[in-house]
């Protein structure tokens, strides 16, 4: 394994995420209708699930593909994004995005400076106009939120 995660621990992994994701996505708002707040989590925690069993189930191939070692960066994207869940809980959405935008690029392969920087201003504003404005879906409050000291 040398230093790398197999990828029936890495899909393992992602099952769990995603089932956790869809049975807290289940906390989200009343219930009432089919399509809400928690619309967008359960399906993230869905397509998490399915492609977790996908990896999980994958039948090991006898040559290693080009990218050998990516499954660390497979890692990383889902520690990367628990932490971000977690920060949204204490600091809010603005300043959690504002963090993991430039660390998921970095992540990517994103090395330049001025694009790092662009992802932390712009990430919070494209996803704030997706999901706030346009499907009226809300963060959740934090402890510590700047949201509270921006004009409505």
């Amino acid at each position: 394994m040398s230093g790398t995660f197999s990828p029936k621990i890495l899909g393992s992994a992602i099952v769990l995420l995603g089932g956790g994701a869809m049975l807290t996505a289940l906390t989200i708002g009343s219930g009432a209708s089919a399509w809400g707040p928690r619309t967008v989590p359960m399906l993230a925690g869905a397509v998490m699930l399915v492609t977790g069993l996908a990896v999980t189930l994958e039948r090991p191939t006898i040559t290693k593909p080009a990218g050998e070692g990516r499954e660390i960066n497979a890692v990383w994207l889902v520690v990367l994004s628990a932490l971000y869940v977690l920060i949204i809980g204490w600091v809010g959405y603005i300043v959690a995005t504002a963090i993991a935008a430039p660390a998921f690029l970095w992540l990517f392969g994103v090395r330049s400076r001025i694009r790092l920087i662009a992802g932390m201003v712009v990430a919070p504003i494209l996803l704030h106009l997706f999901f706030f404005e346009l499907l009226g879906i809300f963060p959740p409050r934090a402890v510590w939120d700047l949201a509270d000291y921006l004009p409505v």
